[in-house]
C-alpha cells in the first residue's frame, strides 16, 4: 500500500520562481567565484607561473652582482629608492596642488621629506665604514621572483552578468601575457588550470540553484 502524497503547490511555485530567479541573476555566484579565481590567479604567479622562461643569463648576473640592502657597496643610496621616494614627492605635490592639503596629505609629505634626508645620513654612516664590512643584505638573484609585483594588480569586475578578470597593469602586464619586444610571453590570464576553475564555478551555480530550490532563496 503506498502512502499518501500531498503536493504542496505553494512551496513548489516558490521554489520554481527562486531558481527562476537565480537563473537571471548569477551576480552573487560570479562575485564568489571570481575571488576565488583572482586567488588561484595570484598564487600561480607567485609561484612562478607554469612553464615560464626564466630570466636571461645577463638579467641573472645583474641581479647576483646586485644586494638587496638600502646601501649600495660604493656607499652610496640605492638609485631606485631615491627615484622612487623622489617620485611619490612629486605625485604628492602635484595632488597637493590641485585639491589643497589634508591630514592625511601633510603627514605623507612629512614622512617622505623625513625619508629623503634620511638618505644623506645613512650615506654619511656608510662612508665613514670599511668597505669590505658594508651589509649589502642578500643578492637580488635570492629575493626578486617573476614578476613578483604582478599578483597585487590582478582585479576582477563584473558586468552585467559577465565576469572580467585583468591586470590593472594594462599595457605593462600585457606585454608580459602575450610577449612583446624583449618580454618572453610569461601568461598568467587565464590561469593554466582554467578547465578546474570552471569545473569549480559549475559546482557553485549548481549548488546556488539546489539551495533556490530547497530554500526559496540562493546565495
Amino acid at each position: 500500500m503506498s502512502e499518501p502524497f500531498e503536493l504542496q503547490w505553494g512551496e513548489v511555485r516558490r521554489s520554481i520562481h527562486a531558481v527562476q530567479e537565480r537563473l537571471e541573476n548569477p551576480k552573487p555566484v560570479l562575485r564568489e567565484f571570481s575571488r576565488h579565481l583572482t586567488r588561484e590567479i595570484r598564487e600561480n604567479i607567485k609561484s612562478g607561473g607554469s612553464g615560464w622562461p626564466p630570466y636571461a643569463a645577463s638579467t641573472l648576473a645583474r641581479m647576483e652582482a646586485t644586494g638587496t640592502s638600502q646601501v649600495s657597496k660604493r656607499g652610496t643610496v640605492r638609485a631606485d629608492r631615491i627615484k622612487k621616494t623622489a617620485g611619490a614627492m612629486r605625485k604628492l605635490e602635484k595632488r597637493v596642488r590641485n585639491e589643497g592639503w589634508t591630514d592625511k596629505s601633510k603627514k605623507q609629505y612629512e614622512r617622505l621629506r623625513k625619508r629623503l634626508a634620511n638618505y644623506k645620513k645613512v650615506e654619511a654612516r656608510a662612508k665613514k665604514q670599511d668597505p669590505a664590512k658594508r651589509n649589502l643584505g642578500k643578492r637580488q638573484s635570492e629575493k626578486r621572483k617573476l614578476l613578483q609585483g604582478m599578483p597585487g594588480t590582478i582585479r576582477a569586475k563584473i558586468k552585467g552578468n559577465t565576469l572580467l578578470t585583468y591586470s590593472a597593469a594594462d599595457e605593462v602586464g600585457a606585454a608580459h601575457n602575450y610577449g612583446e619586444g624583449k618580454e618572453p610571453k610569461r601568461e598568467f590570464l587565464p590561469p593554466p588550470n582554467m578547465g578546474a576553475q570552471l569545473d569549480h564555478l559549475a559546482g557553485l551555480l549548481e549548488s546556488d540553484l539546489g539551495q533556490a530550490w530547497e530554500t526559496g532563496k540562493g546565495r
